[in-house]
Formats: C-alpha cells, structure tokens, sequence
C-alpha cells in the first residue's frame, strides 16, 4: 500500500514531523488509533504550504492531550462538550486533538449534537469529499491514506462535492465554504452539489448574526473576492440576504475598493466589501442595516448613504463646504463613495482626504479664549471656520487665522 511517509517528511518542517511520530508512537501506548485528518492531507496531496495540524483519536481525544501535556510539556485547552483538545506544545507547534465523532442536526442550520465515534464516522461528518481523507499516525501504518470517500479522486477531477444530499440542509455555512474552496483552488462546484447549494439557499437566512459575519468575513479575506461574491450571486445568495444582485457596476465597484481602501477594522473590512452590493438601489442602506451587527458598521453605512445624499444633483462643492459636511466622517466612508464607478466627484473626495490628513490646526480652543471668546459651541464654530478657510487657501498662518476669527466675531 501506497505510504506519504516520505511526503510527509518533505513537506513538513523535521520537528513537526518528528512531533507526528511520536504522536502516533504514544497512541500504540495507549492502544489508540491516531489520525492526521482535515486540511493538511488535502493541501499535503496539493503540494500546498500548511501546518495547522487537526488531529483524530478513536477513543478519548482529551485523555490523549492529558498524556501528550504531561509527558511533553505545554498547554492544554479542553472542549469537553465537543471531545476536542487544543495542545501548545512546549515550543509553541498548536495541535487541536478530537475524539472520532459523529454529528446530528435537530434542525437545520443549528448547532450538531455529538456523539463518539470512529474514523470513518468522524470523516463523514465533514463538509466536502476533498476534506474527508486522512493519514495515520501509529508506527506500522504511518503515512497510509485513509480516502473512504474518493477525496482524493476529487482533487484530481478539481471539484468541490459534499457527502450527502442534506449536507447544506444541515449546515448552510457550507455553501460559503464551498465557494471559498472552489476560488481558493480554481475547482468547480460538481453539478450534483450547485444544485442542492442553490436548493437551501434560503436557509442562510437562519444562520445567527456571528457564524453569518463569521462566512462573510472569511469568503473576503480570501484572495480572490470577486469572483467569490459572482458565484455567490450566481447561487442566489445576495439576492435572499440582502435583495440585491450582485451587478457589474457592483463588480467595478468592489475592484476599486479592494484597491484602493485603507487599513480597515476586522469588523468593517468585510462588511464594506459587502456594501457594495445594490449601492445605487433606494432601499440600500435599509437592506444593509439587517447586517449591520457592530456600531461601526452602522455608522460606516449611514455615512456613505449621506455622501449618496449629498451629491445626488450633481452638486459642486468646494473643499470648505465639503468639510463642513464631512468633517467627522471617517476616511473609509469617504474612500468607499469615491470608488464608486463613474463616481465623477471621486477625486475631489480622494484630494479632500488627503487634504484633511495633513491639515495642521493653526489656531486652539486656548488661543480663542486668549482672543476674548467665551467657552462653548462658539469655539467649535470659530475652529471649524478657520479650517474651512484652510482647505480653500485662504489662511496659511496663525496670524491670519487670528485675524479671521476677530473679523468673524466682529461681523457676528
């Protein structure tokens, strides 16, 4: 029988590889089978770079990381009510160990009841067909692959296909998934598995506000996002979460921003990216506050729904009167409305931004009370005048700042 012994070798570090043989050789101890499983033995057939190592026992996982800490040194996290441990080793190598479990759902989308038990059992619990092979760890078989589900066919044939027909019924976060993998390794979705992904569809709309946020940030961290969010319109998921299509104005839209936008929060860089998605629709902002879960979210949404406002009759505004609507508002919002395609005001925006960054207040809240101005809304007034002034070039100086405010004050 083929072993990938030899592969494993080469492809992994020498300790990550020797910490592989010892676990095998401490689950002999304990009479266990001991299983690398998951990602690491597609990307491994795949010759792609991965070390994060999953781990499968037949038997009990969090005993298994007991011994492993004890005997080696490091930290165990325990997950009693899924069976599965997470070991630090000693010199920082993360190995998450799991007792061979089977899952059922009471509901689709909920969460799975558990319950041990063997390999196959456990493999079959997996999403898709390319995630199901495994590689044993025990001295007499180490290296030997375990492909109970033609996982390794399905690389060669470059498809994406789940175990059973309720696979997207159980768990809808696997229609994301399947479109992450598919991008990620230029694969196809097999036909049989597009059809039962666009069949349950509509079940992503039960998904709790955290695994959604959770899929939607992961498919817009992957490198290649467009094409990600064209095979999610094309299964209909735009248009059940948020009524929209994803269009080709959309698709020029997402282009420039992925280009273009600045260092942006976790929380907003992929709710941005899914804000372009029906942005020159009336009920926009309406259909996007469903999905709005953090503050800054919201706020991102109803600035750049303002920026919408402000310039719809094509209005010619100056750097002043464009700071005095938007001074508060942060970059992104302002970067986001200037990627919009065909966006003719886009770059008095990117200029006013950049304009704004390197704007030094010539005049403090100190320096009024010194000229006779009584603390309170005045001073926001006098300051934000002053800037104003600044953007148009028509103060340089503390001097003319000064001198501005005192000619502001007397005409008030």
């Amino acid at each position: 029988m083929t072993t990938y012994a030899p592969l494993l070798k080469k492809a992994l570090s020498p300790s990550l590889f020797a910490l592989l043989q010892i676990l095998g050789q401490r689950g002999d101890a304990q009479k266990l089978n001991v299983f690398l499983v998951g990602g690491i033995v597609r990307d491994l057939l795949l010759g792609r770079p991965n070390e994060d190592i999953d781990v499968v026992v037949e038997g009990d996982g969090t005993a298994f990381a007991k011994e492993l800490q004890m005997l080696f040194g490091g930290k165990v996290t325990f997950h009693p009510s899924f069976g599965t441990a997470t070991w630090i080793t000693a010199k920082g190598q993360k190995i998450d160990l799991v007792s061979a479990r089977t899952e059922s759902y009471k509901a689709p989308a909920a969460l799975p009841t558990v319950e041990k038990s063997n390999l196959r059992a456990d493999l079959a619990r997996r999403d898709f067909t390319i995630n199901t092979m495994a590689i044993q760890l025990n001295p007499s078989s180490f290296g030997q692959l375990i492909d109970y589900f033609h996982g390794k066919a399905d690389l060669e044939k470059k498809q994406i296909r789940v175990l059973h027909h309720l696979s997207f019924i159980d768990d809808p976060t696997r229609i994301f998934r399947a479109v992450r993998f598919a991008t990620r390794l230029m694969y196809k979705i097999e036909a049989a598995t597009w059809k039962l992904a666009q069949e349950a569809c509509e079940l992503v709309k039960l998904l709790s506000n955290e695994r959604l946020a959770n899929e939607l940030q992961l498919i817009c961290s992957e490198p290649h996002v467009v094409p990600s969010f064209q095979m999610l319109d094309a299964l209909k998921i735009w248009k059940t979460l948020i009524g929209f299509p994803f269009t080709v104005n959309n698709e020029a839209h997402l282009k420039n921003w992925l280009e273009k936008r600045p260092i942006l929060s976790k929380d907003l860089d992929w709710f941005s990216c899914l804000a372009v998605i029906g942005y020159t629709e009336e009920a926009w902002e309406s259909s996007l506050q469903k999905l709005a879960f953090t503050h800054q979210q919201k706020r991102f949404l109803t600035e750049v729904s303002r920026l919408k406002d402000y310039f719809k009759h094509e209005r010619n505004l100056s750097y002043g009167e464009l700071h005095s609507l938007c001074r508060l508002f942060k970059e992104e919002s302002l970067q986001f409305f200037a990627a919009k395609p065909f966006e003719q005001h886009a770059a008095l925006i990117e200029s006013y931004v950049k304009k704004r960054n390197n704007l030094v207040p010539l005049l403090t809240g100190e320096d009024l009370k010194l000229l006779g101005f009584e603390p309170g809304p005045i001073f926001s007034e006098m300051l934000l005048s002053v800037e104003c002034a600044m953007l148009e070039k028509m103060i340089q100086t503390k001097e003319e700042a000064i001198n501005w405010v005192i000619h502001k004050k007397q005409k008030g």
